[in-house]
C-alpha cells in the first residue's frame, strides 16, 4: 500500500516533467515479485507513465534479469529509490561493482530511537529483515550518495479516513489510491493501535521529487538497527520533516497527474 503511494507520486511527477524515472523493478515482500508488477504497471498508467517495469527477485538472494536491467539504466548520477529489500539492488551491484559510485540511494529502513524490530511498539524492520544479506552488503558500499528513511521517522506521516477522502477528490488516480486502501484503516485498529496508517515509503518518493521540507542529517542508528545492518558508525539519515506539507505536495502531484482528471465532488 505504501509502496503504491510513493510509485504514484514517482509517476505522476513523471508525467508531469519533474523527474524522468527510467524505470521499475519488483521484488517480493509482503506481495510476491509477479502481484507487485501487475500492481505498479497498473499504477503507472492510471498515472499516464510510459516506464518499463520489470519483474525481480522472488526470494532472498535471488538474482534476475531485473539487475541486468538496473544496471544497463544505471547511468552517471542517477538515484535509485529502494522501497523493498534490497534483493535486486545487491545483484545488480555484484553484476558491476561501479555501479554505487556513479549512483544516489534513498533507502527506506533503518531506526533511530526503536529498542526493537516487532509492531506495533516498535516500527517493524521489513525491507531491511527480508533479505538482511542483501541490505547489509548493499549499505556497505561507497555510493556516491547514500540516505536513510529511518521507519521512527517517516512513520510520522500517517493516513486516516480524511486524508483519504481528501485523496479521493483529487483525481483519478486519488480515487483508484483511496479505494484501494480503505482496507488498512480496518488493519490500522489493530496493528496501529489507531484510525491512521503510516505512508511509510512516500517520504522517500517525495524527496526523489525534490518536494520534501526535510532535514537529512549524519545519525547513529538505534542498537537493533546497527547490529542488523552491521553499521556501527553515522549515516544521512532522514532526521526530520514537515508530514503536513507532505502531504499536501503528495495531493498536488496526484491532482495534477496528467491523463487523471481531475474528479469533483
Amino acid at each position: 500500500m505504501d509502496d503504491g503511494f510513493a510509485l504514484a507520486a514517482l509517476g505522476a511527477a513523471h508525467r508531469q516533467g519533474s523527474v524522468e524515472l527510467v524505470g521499475v523493478s519488483t521484488v517480493f515482500g509482503n506481495a510476491t515479485a509477479a502481484i507487485s508488477e501487475a500492481c505498479a504497471r497498473e499504477l503507472l498508467r492510471r498515472a499516464g507513465a510510459d516506464v518499463p517495469v520489470v519483474r525481480g527477485a522472488e526470494r532472498a538472494g535471488e538474482s534476475t534479469p531485473a539487475a541486468e536491467r538496473i544496471v544497463e539504466a544505471s547511468g552517471n548520477n542517477i538515484e535509485i529509490v529502494a522501497l523493498g529489500p534490497l534483493t535486486n539492488l545487491a545483484a545488480a551491484c555484484r553484476r558491476d561493482p561501479g555501479l554505487a559510485g556513479r549512483a544516489s540511494l534513498r533507502a527506506v529502513g533503518g531506526s533511530l530511537s526503536s529498542r526493537g524490530f516487532l509492531p506495533p511498539l516498535w516500527p517493524f524492520e521489513f525491507n531491511f529483515a527480508r533479505d538482511r544479506k542483501s541490505a547489509r552488503f548493499a549499505l556497505s558500499l561507497p555510493w556516491r550518495r547514500l540516505t536513510l528513511f529511518p521507519l521512527d521517522v517517516v512513520r510520522r506521516l500517517a493516513v486516516g479516513a480524511e486524508e483519504l477522502n481528501e485523496l479521493e477528490k483529487t483525481s483519478d488516480l486519488g480515487k483508484y489510491l483511496a479505494a484501494h486502501s480503505r482496507r488498512w484503516l480496518r488493519r490500522a485498529r489493530w496493528r496501529h493501535l489507531g484510525r491512521r496508517f503510516p505512508v511509510w515509503d512516500l517520504p522517500a518518493a517525495l524527496d526523489a521529487a525534490r518536494l520534501l521540507d526535510s532535514a537529512i542529517e549524519p545519525r547513529r542508528l538505534a542498537a537493533g538497527a546497527r547490529r542488523l545492518l552491521a553499521q556501527p558508525g553515522p549515516l544521512a539519515c532522514l532526521a526530520r520533516f514537515d508530514p503536513p506539507a507532505a502531504w499536501e505536495e503528495f495531493l498536488g502531484l496526484v491532482g495534477n497527474a496528467e491523463g487523471s482528471p481531475r474528479h469533483e465532488g
